[in-house]
């Protein structure tokens, strides 16, 4: 950066030709990253019923209506079905 300044280029040059490079690597893998923190807060949001609602297409909103389901088809809360004798944590 210094021997540019000392050849006189701009600082738009100084920027995007002396800085930029050296700073992209790791603002893609903190862009990736966040994006990787944001689709999961959407889907735990859709899941706990506070984020995307239906018809719109979202993982969390699949998950909650698939458990809803299979729940449901378990008997549910409401069931008279005793619960299981064995859990998966005493195996």
């Amino acid at each position: 950066m210094l021997a540019a300044q000392l050849r006189g280029e701009n600082a738009l040059y100084i920027m995007f030709a002396e800085i930029l490079p050296n700073v992209l690597p790791p603002i893609i893998v903190e862009a990736t990253v966040r994006l990787g923190y944001a689709i999961f807060a959407v889907a735990t949001l859709s899941f706990l019923g506070f984020g995307i609602q239906p018809p719109s297409a979202d993982w969390g909103l699949a998950l909650s209506e698939t458990y809803t389901l299979r729940r449901a088809a378990r008997g549910g809360p409401s069931s008279s079905m005793p619960p299981p004798s064995r859990r998966w944590w005493s195996r």
